[in-house]
């Protein structure tokens, strides 16, 4: 959802392109975990939901009629003006607890499976608190609080992976400014870096950067703990009380030789931000306007930024070679050749990274979502139309159908109750109340026939005795 639109412009249909567009907004939006200002949040939240839905209606109105979330997402701006934002509900993270549930029942007879979980998980919790410092009542009726011993609950503090496992190992966040080099990065004279050659006039202090040797790093701390690299997008800010700026990061130096009194450099190309937006897209553009040296203080939360392959003409004309565990498999697949690749790109606003942050750095008129439709209920009118006649033949074919379906299975009821089993020597019953029904079987007369059967025997047995006297 994320990067969709810059993948599928250009083959699939325009519906189906603009449905997608619509949702990329609103997921970002929705993906909000602070919400400043409720009432402009909930007017931008239900713009985005009504976009969405009209452009699924405009494709196909019946896809309304199916889904049940579309109906949903009408009451999400009461939801969250109730309960906060959505994120901190949402469904997908007890999903991820599926695994946990399978791993509670392996020794479980399945006879009852729910309760053998639930019993699982209480002994869990209760090894938590118990292993935690927690206090339990010695019997329900006593006010006596227990503990674990020291030896318990030290052993708990000494186990990191204990600590892992039961989600208690502190977050340990990168601190800000922070610079990270390779292990075994060698130092490079000045005049070797990309900085040298881009830098014009040198960052100050210029005697000591052009004498010292320089460590060429990894990554660099954002204020917000974000982790830029060569190439990442990131805001800036040059001063406290200078606007916030956007910049490409080039390279990250540091002094090889502590003595040289230089802190950390980063170079980054700086990008000015279009008045209009994209024609297809609807976001902000980005154009390069130069190059410079900050400090990595200045840093403050990366940002997502994709080429402007739509507006400068990139295709696929370029190959890559597949790779296959770390070696070249010597086939290749096609890839796309970025036309002016380091001048003109496009601000990603359908990225859930920092969405709330970015929105705040550019201008109101480049983020404010804008209704497709002047006037809903008349285009409404006109859809409801259109399902009304598409609904009426199939309404009429449904009940074509179910008649058809009742009179065959009215007519097999009819033959199977014709059918009747074969009557052999024994004597059945006629049942008056239904002529054309073959003769059923009774007790009755499977009782008399065995009568009969035995006097006959019996009255063999007496002539035999009267004609041996």
């Amino acid at each position: 959802m994320q990067v969709s639109v810059f993948h599928i412009h250009g083959i699939c249909s325009p519906k189906i392109f603009e449905i997608q567009k619509a949702a990329g907004f609103l997921g970002a939006l929705i993906w909000y975990s602070a919400i400043d200002d409720m009432d402009m949040y909930l007017k931008d939240l239900q713009i985005l939901i009504d976009n969405l839905l009209d452009r699924f209606a405009d494709y196909d109105p019946n896809k309304l009629l199916t889904k049940a979330k579309f109906h949903i997402l009408t009451h999400l701006p009461s939801n969250i003006r109730r309960f906060g934002p959505a994120v901190r509900y949402a469904t997908e993270i007890f999903e991820c607890f599926n695994a946990v549930f399978r791993l509670c029942s392996i020794f479980s007879n399945r006879a009852a499976a729910s309760r053998d979980i639930a019993f699982q998980l209480a002994d869990l919790d209760r090894f938590k608190h118990i292993s935690s410092g927690g206090f339990w009542s010695e019997g329900l009726s006593s006010d006596t609080q227990l503990q674990a011993s020291h030896g318990v609950r030290s052993y708990v503090k000494a186990n990191p992976r204990i600590q892992q496992l039961l989600g208690w190992s502190p977050v340990k966040s990168p601190e800000p400014g922070t610079v990270k080099c390779l292990i075994k990065t060698k130092a490079v004279k000045w005049e070797d870096t990309i900085t040298a050659k881009r830098i014009k006039p040198l960052p100050a202090p210029g005697a000591n950067v052009i004498t010292g040797t320089w460590k060429i790093a990894r990554h660099v701390v954002s204020d917000h703990h974000d982790i830029g690299k060569p190439g990442s997008f990131m805001v800036f800010k040059t001063g406290k009380d200078n606007p916030a700026e956007i910049g490409r990061i080039i390279e990250i130096l540091v002094p090889g030789n502590i003595d040289m009194g230089i802190t950390p450099i980063v170079t980054i190309d700086t990008f000015e931000v279009g008045d209009l937006l994209h024609t297809s897209l609807e976001m902000p553009v980005l154009t390069r306007s130069g190059t410079i040296c900050i400090s990595p203080a200045h840093l403050s939360f990366l940002i997502n930024v994709q080429h402007d392959c739509i507006g400068q003409g990139c295709d696929a004309t370029g190959s890559q070679t597949i790779m296959q565990e770390r070696v070249a498999s010597g086939r290749t697949r096609r890839d796309i050749v970025h036309q002016q690749e380091d001048d003109h790109f496009i601000i990603n606003l359908h990225a859930l990274h920092n969405a709330a942050k970015i929105r705040k750095v550019l201008p109101r008129k480049l983020t404010e979502p804008r209704p497709w439709l002047s006037d809903r209920k008349a285009t409404h009118a006109v859809m409801a139309g259109i399902v009304r006649s598409t609904q009426g033949p199939k309404r009429v074919e449904i009940q074509r159908k179910k008649a058809e379906a009742t009179a065959k299975a009215g007519a097999k009821k009819k033959s199977e109750s014709k059918k009747a089993p074969t009557a052999t020597s024994l004597e059945v019953a006629p049942v008056a109340e239904a002529p054309d029904q073959p003769a059923i079987l009774t007790q009755g007369a499977i009782n008399r026939e065995d009568t009969e059967m035995q006097q006959d025997f019996e009255e063999e047995d007496g002539n035999d005795s009267v004609m041996d006297e």
